[in-house]
């Protein structure tokens, strides 16, 4: 079991509060909107853990500091992984997409911006409520030569359909507020200073339920996405690798943070 004043200060990636049962998670980087990184993809596996063990939690809030969620940002990579390398990036993967759905009680997202990296973090949510200005995107995979087999490839196709999924994950298309909202990635879609409220809102309805109802439904929604990852995760994931493993990044010309080309124009503002 975990408790909340355990946790609470332990990452430092996230502010972690919780009021009547509600646990609000705000992502961020020193305050300010979260800077995706090897420390980010490390502490989630272990924060959902706790959020999982807490048994004082009744429903959970993600959301984000400042105007994004998860904001558009390219990181340098290794020249050259090696399969030790990718094994500590496999199990991390791995444990960050069922830590998220072994998460025993419902789930909201309050998506305050852009989520442009590892949106399944959001999207494995029970309800998604974001601000009109959020935009969509999976700018780590193929946009930096990278096979999305870490869950996206199991997520998108579930909620998109198998072509729009596609087209999604191989083009690095920027799906915005009101489209995500039309094809199922979005429930409601407000003013930025509105969501976090709508997210709470919605939380203290919920409470309404006995904690059995909570749980038992968390679990029924998940099952069959729990059944397809348990099926497709860890394939996705190994073909990752091995691609990675034979990358050619020493012929490619790496881009900066924020360089990729056709970035600048695709990111919102």
């Amino acid at each position: 079991m975990s408790k909340l004043s355990e946790y609470a200060e332990r990452y430092e990636i996230a502010e972690i509060t919780r009021d009547d049962g509600v646990l609000e998670v705000r992502f961020h980087s020193n305050g300010g909107p979260l800077r995706f990184g090897r420390e980010v993809h490390r502490e989630w596996p272990a924060l959902f853990a706790d959020i999982k063990r807490d048994r004082d939690n009744r429903i959970v809030i993600l959301t984000g500091a400042g105007d994004a969620l998860i904001p558009p940002r390219l990181m340098l990579r290794d020249r050259k992984y090696t399969p030790e390398s990718w094994r500590e990036l496999f199990e991390e993967g791995r444990d960050l997409i069922y830590g998220i759905l072994d998460i025993p009680v419902p789930v909201i997202a309050a998506v305050n911006g852009p989520v442009h990296i590892h949106s399944e973090v959001a999207l494995l949510s029970d309800i998604v409520v974001a601000a009109h200005d959020t935009t969509f995107r999976d700018l780590c995979h193929v946009p930096e030569q990278m096979i999305p087999g870490d869950g996206m490839h199991v997520v998108m196709p579930m909620l998109m359909g198998r072509l729009r999924a596609s087209y999604f994950l191989l083009t690095g298309q920027v799906i915005d507020a009101g489209e995500a909202k039309q094809i199922g990635l979005v429930n409601e879609v407000l003013p930025r200073e509105q969501v976090l409220d709508r997210a709470r809102e919605l939380a203290h309805k919920l409470l309404a339920q006995p904690a059995a109802n909570l749980r038992y439904t968390r679990m029924i929604l998940t099952h069959e996405v729990r059944a397809r990852m348990h099926g497709l995760l860890e394939l996705g994931m190994a073909v990752e690798g091995l691609a990675a493993l034979d990358s050619r990044w020493d012929d490619w010309e790496l881009p900066i943070e924020g360089d990729w080309p056709g970035f600048k124009d695709q990111a919102p503002g």
